[in-house]
């Protein structure tokens, strides 16, 4: 007989059932491929004596971790590690993950933990106190709760099981949160995780943010860790992971440089005529319809589109639109990033590299005509299917 495992659950699950084949060293040996934010903090995964594995449970309004870890030391002391999986590098998923965006995961599962210390009347539920500090969201953050009411789980079979599990015996500061992604490196080294719409938000009672007690909940989980162990993954999860990415790791993106000097833009609204503001209004209208809200910026100069490429996952503009020759023959050039290694976009060849805000961007000059709207359109089209890979479908779920 012959068992494929596909997609995101399938890595998961091919995991775990390798773990589970060796036992209470194959847990030692997960979390020791973590890497913990605040190591110092997690030297309890050596002393691990009994362990309870329990995949994709449904949490109803606090998330479906892809992986609860409930341990318990040879002294007895409880612990539980979340485990959030993506296929995708944890800057990308953030910054245009959705609802399943892995800042908002984390966040949702710490505020369970916390939850579960006020449960009552069989049901785990958030105080409205903490709930109201969601609500509001911290200072600097833009992950303001929608929900209007606490969040909670009632289910008496979920509920059941994580009794079972040893879930409710865990105090509050032994849960850990990681971030299982498709990156080179833990997401907390990267300078945009200093920007709090990036990282999870864990608030104390008070509904402040105390991110360096916030550290040592942390720790990232990548796919080369997993295969440099050596012993945790076999031909199953390898074919599972083939199913869902090129390579364990992101490839490095190749640096392309400017040719010439570096172009000017001028002040729209003082210089150029109503058909050209026109022109990118109606632009920056179909790049709206394309990429997600607020990524859609315009400037004094010009007009950015800023993203995160799923091939290096830093955030940076990728897409220009910039008046040039301000008069009777003003035009604007369109510029996609040549980070992106693509000439070509929308059916038709691209100039350049030109130098555009310091960066190269390979570009198009656009006239009035009905047809470079369409070559737009469709060059945002091709950008957004580019960066998103074939992980669209599976990050939507």
């Amino acid at each position: 007989m012959t068992l494929y495992w596909y997609g995101e659950r399938g890595i998961v699950n091919a995991l775990v059932t390798r773990v589970e084949s060796l036992g209470i060293e194959g847990v030692k040996q997960l979390l020791g491929c973590v890497q913990w934010a605040n190591p110092e903090h997690n030297q309890w995964i050596s002393r691990i004596t009994s362990a309870t594995l329990v995949v994709e449970i449904g949490l109803a309004h606090f998330g479906d971790p892809d992986l609860i870890v409930v341990c318990r030391t040879e002294d007895g002391e409880p612990f539980g590690v979340f485990l959030e999986a993506k296929v995708v590098p944890y800057l990308y998923s953030a910054d245009q993950g959705g609802p399943s965006r892995i800042q908002r995961q984390l966040t949702l599962k710490y505020r369970f933990a916390k939850a579960l210390k006020a449960s009552r009347n069989n049901r785990i539920i958030e105080t409205p106190e903490f709930h109201a500090h969601y609500r509001r969201g911290a200072e600097g953050s833009d992950q303001a709760d929608s929900c209007a009411d606490p969040r909670q789980l009632a289910k008496p079979s979920v509920l059941a099981i994580l009794r079972e599990a040893g879930l409710y015996d865990v105090p509050s500061e032994n849960f850990r949160f990681v971030a299982w992604t498709w990156d080179r490196q833990p997401f907390f080294n990267s300078p945009d995780f200093s920007k709090s719409s990036f990282r999870p938000l864990f608030l104390k009672d008070d509904g402040t943010e105390d991110w360096e007690l916030s550290l040592k909940k942390l720790g990232w989980l990548g796919y080369q860790e997993l295969i440099d162990n050596g012993q945790l993954t076999d031909d199953a999860f390898r074919q599972a992971l083939r199913s869902m990415l090129p390579s364990p790791v992101p490839n490095e993106v190749e640096t392309v440089d400017c040719n010439g000097p570096n172009l000017q833009p001028y002040n729209i609204n003082a210089r150029s005529s109503t058909q050209t503001k026109a022109k990118m209004a109606r632009l920056e209208s179909i790049a709206q319809q394309i990429f997600p809200l607020g990524k859609v910026q315009r400037l004094p100069g010009s007009t950015s589109v800023t993203l995160v490429a799923r091939t290096n996952a830093t955030p940076k503009v990728l897409i220009k639109l910039l008046p040039r020759d301000h008069g009777k023959n003003e035009y604007i050039k369109l510029g996609i990033s040549a980070s992106l290694n693509r000439q070509q976009w929308g059916g038709v060849e691209f100039s350049g590299p030109e130098c555009i805000g310091g960066q190269p961007f390979f570009t198009f000059d656009l006239s009035g005509d009905e047809d470079n709207f369409d070559i737009a359109a469709n060059a945002f089209a091709e950008l957004a299917d580019c960066i998103a890979g074939e992980t669209q479908d599976e990050e939507a779920q």
